[in-house]
């Protein structure tokens, strides 16, 4: 099979194949187990819509977001399909100028192209979404009508969303023996509307990383630079969605895996208010974590496809089945009038600034709000880090004993993000709930000193801030050297700490580009790949990393110094007297 493994620098996908030679050694359990996945997502695939290896982009071009529309693979008419939105595709088989066979299998065809340049599915269902969509067709010939809103729609799904008798895991290698009874209910009420399922994705082990990797598949890595995150934990969904793999998608958030992969590959995603979708049949161990409840939401390529997806769910009335959710429609609003519309922007939480990147990003929206008549206000971070305390606790109430039971039992390499602390303050979950009760009372309290300081409309309207106040994240299984022999004398902080490995590769290339040209050419569309963090607290902070930057600009006259120049001198910024550059500078 021609697959991501061919087309892919090394060691961003060596998961997804036994890591021992069956003819050299004998593979262990959890390899067997494994490999029946592989197994399952190998003989899904249609070798007639993959293309040769030779044929695929080589291992040094990183961004191929485009190259699904270059490749000459698709027809013209099979691109302009899948460059159209979910809304107008129901419009175009309504009206009988578009059948849903030509649309699933447009969408199945560039489906298997994205997996080879990303690796992001983890089973085809052709046949089933094929005979589907004949059905669909055939219903739509004898009534002249369509089935329901979501008619002929291909919906991709996070692979934890279980569909009746296939296995639903959630990466962790003890549940590969779990075979789903029935179809997860949101996956039947869209069937209900319509909707046909042509493909699941990969997700990240424990499903609880903002990362898309595991032992089972291995790495999906972003479209537009493959040495990057796709986001998660719903990251092969991101991928889905942002190389129009699925008119459609579903994923889950706890604490941003619909919203982060999103943004990271360049696709719109909800998360909806708690028990707001059906969430019976989502394969997630953890039950009786009640506090931060996880919810399971579309993604789209367009906002209006969003309203698409909720209305055609809730006006089926799911709460009739799943009696915990809230019986209430998908509401139509009204544009709001110019000049009656408050947004707060909230620039950082006060412990990391995001990349300058993401803060012109900011800008540019802010200006867009006000050009329409929105009123801005700056939106001042309140004890975010108390908060994170609180929300990282609520995440593993009984210290993540179920994940680690299922680990161990599996018998999988452990990634280091799957490694939770034991920690003593489960013991006082309740505590922590009616603290985070109090928080959110806090935050929309006339009477609270905090918010009443911005006016009365106490953001009702709307708050907008960063996604991720990373700009990029290198794929984890990607690492540099220790920084033990790094001798840089902005290798330390104040206390000693050593700066994470990204300053170190950052710097490896600011001092040696041309030994680097694999990493310093990397860039996600128009924005740098690396991290080059430093915590300046002072003037004199400032001035050296200056100076330091102006020596390396004339010892080695690399460009990109000059923009970190430049970049520092942006973002600095007074408080009184006070410097303030917490920042995280690109390279």
């Amino acid at each position: 099979m021609a697959s991501v493994l061919q087309s892919l620098p090394q060691g961003l996908v060596s998961q997804s194949q036994p890591s021992k030679s069956a003819k050299t050694s004998v593979l262990t359990d959890w390899e067997i187990q494994a490999e029946k996945c592989r197994t399952i997502l190998r003989e899904s695939l249609n070798q007639a819509w993959l293309l040769p290896a030779e044929q695929l982009p080589p291992a040094d071009q990183f961004n191929v977001s485009t190259f699904i529309e270059t490749c000459g693979f698709l027809s013209s008419r099979e691109l302009d399909i899948t460059s159209t939105s979910a809304t107008i595709l129901v419009q175009q088989m309504a009206s009988g100028s578009l059948t849903a066979v030509e649309t699933v299998t447009a969408f199945l065809k560039r489906a298997h192209i994205g997996h080879q340049l990303t690796n992001f599915a983890t089973e085809f269902m052709n046949a089933e979404a094929l005979e589907t969509a004949a059905q669909l067709d055939t219903y739509f010939q004898s009534t002249g009508k369509i089935k329901g809103p979501l008619h002929g729609i291909p919906i991709s799904t996070k692979e934890h969303i279980e569909h009746k008798g296939r296995i639903a895991h959630s990466a962790y290698v003890a549940l590969i023996d779990n075979i789903a009874e029935e179809d997860a209910l949101i996956v039947q009420f869209c069937k209900k509307a319509g909707a046909v399922f042509h493909v699941r994705t990969n997700e990240p082990q424990s499903v609880m990383h903002i990362d898309c990797s595991n032992p089972i598949y291995g790495t999906t890595v972003n479209p537009h630079n493959r040495t990057l995150t796709c986001g998660g934990s719903s990251g092969g969904e991101g991928v889905s969605l942002g190389l129009r793999c699925a008119a459609l998608g579903i994923g889950t958030d706890v604490g941003g895996s619909v919203r982060v992969p999103a943004a990271f590959c360049g696709a719109y995603g909800l998360r909806t208010t708690a028990l707001r979708n059906p969430y019976r049949g989502v394969c997630l161990p953890g039950a009786g974590q009640e506090s931060i409840r996880c919810v399971i939401s579309p993604l789209a390529n367009t906002a209006e496809d969003l309203g698409l997806f909720q209305k055609a769910i809730l006006d089926q009335e799911p709460w009739e089945i799943e009696t915990s959710l809230v019986p209430l429609p998908w509401k139509q609003i009204s544009p709001p009038k110019s000049g009656n519309f408050t947004i707060g922007v909230m620039w950082e939480d006060g412990l990391v600034r995001p990349h300058p990147p993401v803060v012109r990003a900011l800008r540019y929206a802010v200006d867009k709000l006000k050009a329409a008549g929105a009123t801005v206000v700056d939106f001042e971070p309140y004890k975010h880090q108390e908060g994170m305390d609180i929300v990282s606790t609520l995440y593993f109430p009984e210290c993540a004993v179920t994940q680690k039971d299922l680990l161990a039992k599996g018998g999988e390499p452990v990634a280091p993000l799957s490694n939770v602390p034991q920690s003593s303050l489960s013991d006082h979950l309740k505590g922590l709930t009616a603290e985070l009760q109090c928080w959110e009372q806090l935050l929309l309290d006339d009477q609270d000193s905090h918010v009443s300081q911005y006016g009365d409309s106490r953001f009702k309207d709307l708050v907008i801030l960063a996604t991720s106040l990373l700009l990029d994240l290198i794929a984890e299984t990607l690492m540099s050297r220790d920084n033990a022999d790094f001798t840089s004398p902005l290798a330390g902080d104040g206390d000693g700490k050593p700066w994470r490995w990204q300053l170190d590769l950052a710097m490896n290339i600011l001092q040696c580009p041309e030994e680097h040209q694999k990493w310093s050419g990397c860039y996600l569309g128009a924005w740098p790949l690396l991290i080059f963090g430093y915590g300046a607290r002072s003037l004199e902070e400032i001035t050296l990393v200056k100076d330091v930057l102006k020596r390396m600009q004339q010892r080695i006259g690399y460009g990109e110094v000059q923009r970190i120049r430049d970049e520092l001198d942006e973002i600095t910024t007074y408080k009184g007297s006070k410097v303030w550059v917490r920042q995280e500078i690109l390279g």
